[in-house]
């Protein structure tokens, strides 16, 4: 029989994220929680043959959320957090029976967090970079008229690098290395005819809290800093149109 002909797609969608982020102590005392609906775009590129499909996916998301923490003396801090989100992604299936594929790629991702002052509490700005690599299954069945695809994957990343600013110069902009770290993301969409479909997607991770690093002021070692231990965890909801 003669293999199908390779074909290439495209889809674009708009989206919104509701994130929650919360860091903990030593003891395991949430310290820090944030939370909040973030709106974002996607688009992505697939080149799909008989067996294989290979695609590349970029989104990025953006907003403002709440912010609810504490000073080092246990004074309550409630501000805001402006959240960025970016991904580029390069994923790849592989048929495996007749509805399940085998799924699996690596990811870049950046998140930036501006924290603002409030009170006696200044600000704080972060930006987290690091690579992701992804394995799971995928599969895709007909549903009351419609096609439903349906993806499980274990979420594997890399240290993250992390880069601390503080606000009026009080420290030396910092750099942390994260832990190892490893979670789940579940999705699942429904598309109709016409190209248009809505889909569901649930990202869960875990990252212990780093080893501690030199914060300096002025050059000269003054303490140290480390990311605690924080979980996220974002659902997403997206409408995307394919062609």
């Amino acid at each position: 029989m003669k293999a199908a002909t390779p074909a290439w797609s495209g889809s674009v969608a708009i989206a919104v994220r509701d994130m929650h982020f919360t860091e903990h102590d030593l003891a395991g005392r949430r310290i820090v929680s944030e939370h909040g609906v973030i709106p974002g775009v996607t688009a992505e590129a697939c080149h799909q043959a008989e067996e294989f499909s290979a695609c590349l996916a970029a989104e990025h998301f953006a907003s403002t959320i709440g912010y609810e923490g504490r000073t080092q003396s246990g004074a309550p801090v409630n501000t805001r957090t402006h959240v960025a989100q970016s991904r580029l992604q390069l994923f790849a299936l592989r048929r495996w029976t007749s509805t399940v594929d085998l799924a699996g790629g690596i990811e870049w991702q950046r998140s930036d967090r501006d924290i603002r002052g409030s009170g006696i509490a200044l600000g704080l700005n972060e930006r987290y970079a690091g690579l992701r690599m992804l394995a799971g299954l995928q599969h895709h069945a007909e549903f009351m008229q419609a096609r439903m695809v349906t993806r499980g994957l274990l979420v594997l990343a890399e240290p993250e690098r992390i880069n601390i600013g503080f606000p009026m110069q009080l420290y030396d902009s910092a750099e942390v290395r994260s832990k190892p770290a490893a979670g789940v993301r579940l999705g699942v969409a429904m598309a109709q005819q016409g190209g248009v479909s809505i889909g569901l997607e649930f990202d869960w991770m875990r990252v212990r809290r780093s080893a501690d690093y030199p914060l300096r002021h002025a050059g000269n070692v003054v303490g140290t800093v480390a990311q605690p231990e924080h979980v996220q965890r974002l659902l997403t909801l997206a409408l995307r149109y394919a062609y």
